[in-house]
């Protein structure tokens, strides 16, 4: 695992990988090894783990997961000698092994490369399913030591990796029948207890082992190797929750600097500049900056209004490091200091490498910026002007000329190499919160990270690293594709209705001290027009957000979560972060609103399409049925059925009908099943939708969907037979007959 270039640090060693095999690697096909062996009987699919001696099974998994694996995606000769140092497996070669299997590849045909591309993926697939099962960690009968499975494991997504970057490089596309197996090589044990010993959150263990594109195992393992002097207590913490981050309004202080040149005893003077300037120039319709001088021991900060053209600082920090205040509009002076000193030296980098002075050669360190603490009216009597600051919070960071990140743990660090930077920002506490989620995507491409000696041009660094590893794409870091995904950049990238499921995915780990700011925040990142936002009672907020969007991805109604119980709202979450990882997807229904005759009333509704199974033949008297259905997306079946009395309670794993539509003389109805067919044995099939009733209206019909979803789900295997899946399935749960058909229903 040394091939991955961890954090220099004297407290820091790699994992040491004792060196186990018996013999060398045979060179043939991998999934016959253990036939070949005799580990394996002709007749089953199973390897038998109790014949032999566990010193001879754990060499065995080790030549055949680990050097097996290395010669069928590498398709070069493996010196084993090259991967063994001092008996401890090393791979600080593999690099060399990986520059033969592009610069071969580059020699090959297309059909020939196409051939060791599909030989390569088949390989990682079959041997991503063996990690996944032989080497679960909760396996009582497995002999391999944590440190054996998890340097398999890292060398599966290394490879995945490599195999991404060197295809994307010859093809600029993904090739044929290409199937993404870059992540869920399975959980270590190791890894989270390496990283709870440093008192490392476990929630924010959880966020990085999902973290996308999933190698988790590789960016977990160059996470324990960092040095994190200043990290918070997370004692109170949980694998689902994060409360370290988190503040109480009753009891927070804003904190003194301990990082500016000023000596500070904390004590020193509170700053609060004119605060009915502020709402003047907030009732007016514009955005208060601050500029502030520092000489010597002197600070003076006026408030100025912005106008084109003038240049300043957007302030995105995380109020429990204290840069935050409850009740009124001032920081201390020490604070002050330490903003201008902050700006300037992230200015350097920007305007000539020159920080900002006065024009009156006295030599003042001099900055114009934007801060919440000061900028947003704080006092209850102030919520008018409240309400209009954080209306206006789009604009303010999208008209700055730089929005600076301010982390007291990233502020106290000094920056190692720019990719050390990027993994510190995504372990970051403000990585965690959803205020500043929005401040990192509103201030895109002029976002900077400030450390202690130095500031980080996020989007330079992340182009650059990209840049270097398209010229030698053969190179085995996957830290690289770690780094570039650093929860913002896509929601960056993409506008329009796509966007959401961007959002979706980097809002699911985040938190917020009042649940009531999260409607606001989506609001500005889709771009929506918040004009009197505070108007609308809290609790109808989301709602107003779903109503201005035109479409929404139409996995929604597959998400895990609680919905709104309104006729409209049913198929929307009620929030959107702390959820267990879930991806929406690309597709979009379209959110508009829908007249039901049998209702007499029109509510807003999400359309959707999907493929589905007309039953024909069933009285609806003989409801309720159960299935199973499996979501690709999470990997996990959905068990669905449907409940009649819902006052008696649902479980976690059900999906419950709370009312029939259809009137009693329909003879038909539509269960929602939707089926995503694999180069595999199995058949991957999922669905949410459990009850869908056509009401006959003359000459129309209308598809009408009611119910809420919840939990967990069960898990089911379901094997491609020879017949049409679909009809085999429900036909001999049922005993009826079905076809199969592209279907659009209307979710209200």
């Amino acid at each position: 695992m040394d091939h991955i270039p961890c954090s220099e640090s004297d407290l820091w060693q790699h994992v040491r990988v004792p060196f186990l095999c018996r013999e060398n690697y045979d060179g043939l096909a991998f999934s016959d090894y253990p036939l070949r062996k005799g580990w394996q009987d002709t007749n089953s699919s199973m390897t038998n783990f109790a014949q032999r001696p566990q010193e001879e099974y754990s060499a065995f998994l080790q030549t055949w997961l680990f050097f097996g694996m290395l010669v069928e995606v590498l398709g070069v000769s493996v010196a084993m000698e090259d991967f063994v140092q001092d008996n401890q497996v090393t791979t600080r070669r593999l690099s060399e092994y990986t520059l033969q299997w592009y610069e071969r590849l580059l020699s090959m045909s297309e059909d020939c490369r196409q051939e060791c591309h599909m030989r390569a993926q088949q390989c990682l697939m079959k041997a991503r399913d063996y990690c996944l099962t032989l080497l679960d960690e909760t396996r009582p009968d497995c002999p391999l030591t944590p440190e054996v499975r998890l340097s398999i494991r890292i060398l599966g997504e290394s490879l995945s990796q490599t195999k991404h970057w060197i295809w994307r490089s010859m093809l600029g596309c993904d090739p044929t029948g290409y199937i993404d197996v870059r992540g869920k090589w399975g959980k270590s044990k190791l890894l989270e207890r390496l990283l709870l010993g440093k008192k490392w959150c476990p929630n924010h263990i959880a966020f990085l082992q999902n973290y996308p594109p999933a190698s988790s195992n590789s960016g977990l393992y160059y996470a324990s190797s960092l040095h994190r002097p200043r990290l918070r207590l997370h004692e109170d913490c949980s694998v689902g929750r994060c409360v370290a981050g988190k503040i109480d309004p009753k009891s927070y202080q804003t904190k003194h600097s301990v990082v500016t040149s000023l000596a500070c005893d904390g004590n020193c003077p509170q700053i609060q500049p004119p605060l009915e300037t502020i709402r003047n120039i907030l009732q007016r319709g514009g955005i208060p900056l601050l500029h502030a001088s520092v000489s010597n021991d002197s600070v003076r900060v006026e408030v100025v209004e912005y106008g084109a053209g003038m240049e300043y600082v957007a302030i995105s920090h995380v109020w429990s490091d204290g840069l935050g205040n409850q009740n009124h509009n001032w920081l201390p002076k020490c604070q002050i200091v330490h903003l201008v000193q902050a700006i300037n030296t992230a200015q350097k980098g920007t305007h000539g490498g020159k920080a900002n002075t006065g024009g009156d050669g006295s030599g003042a360190a001099t900055a114009l910026f934007w801060i919440d603490t000061i900028c947003v009216p704080r006092a209850e009597s102030d919520i008018t002007f409240r309400h209009m600051a954080l209306a206006r919070m789009a604009a303010t960071y999208q008209d700055s000329d730089m929005v600076l990140v301010l982390d007291a743990e990233l502020y106290h660090t000094r920056l190692g190499t720019n990719l050390e930077g990027i993994i510190r920002l995504i372990c970051s506490n403000w990585m965690r919160r959803i205020w500043t989620l929005q401040e990192g995507i509103l201030g895109g491409r002029r976002l900077r990270i400030l450390f202690k000696d130095s500031a980080l041009d996020l989007w330079k660094e992340l182009d650059k690293l990209k840049g270097e590893h398209k010229k030698t794409p053969w190179t085995c870091h996957p830290m690289i594709s770690f780094a570039v995904r650093t929860g913002i950049q896509q929601s960056v990238r993409v506008s329009g209705p796509g966007k959401m499921s961007w959002l979706f995915s980097d809002m699911i780990w985040r938190s917020t001290t009042r649940q009531t700011d999260e409607a606001l925040v989506l609001a500005n990142m889709l771009g929506l027009d918040v004009t009197n936002f505070y108007q609308t009672p809290a609790k109808d907020r989301m709602k107003r957000v779903i109503s201005m969007m035109q479409a929404f991805p139409q996995r929604i109604i597959f998400a895990p979560g609680p919905r709104f119980d309104e006729e409209g709202y049913r198929w929307v979450l009620r929030s959107f972060t702390g959820r267990s990882p879930f991806s929406l997807g690309s597709n979009l229904g379209k959110v508009h609103t829908a007249y039901y005759p049998h209702l007499g009333s029109s509510f807003l509704s999400l359309s959707v399409s999907y493929p589905g199974c007309l039953l024909k033949g069933i009285p609806t008297q003989k409801r309720p049925w159960d299935f199973a259905a499996f979501d690709a997306g999470i990997e996990k079946w959905l068990y669905v059925r449907e409940q009649q009395n819902s006052s008696e309670g649902t479980s976690a794993a059900d999906v419950e009908v709370s009312e029939a539509l259809a009137p009693a003389t329909t003879s038909r109805c539509m269960i929602g099943l939707v089926l995503h067919t694999l180069p595999t044995d199995r058949i991957h099939a999922y669905g949410a939708v459990v009850w869908l009733d056509q009401a006959d209206a003359g000459e129309r019909s209308y598809d009408v969907l009611s119910g809420t979803h919840g939990g967990s789900v069960d898990v089911f295997v379901y094997n491609l037979g020879d017949n049409s899946p679909v009809g085999t399935h429900l036909g001999s749960e049922v005993g009826i007959k079905c076809s199969f058909a592209e279907q659009t229903w209307m979710l209200r």
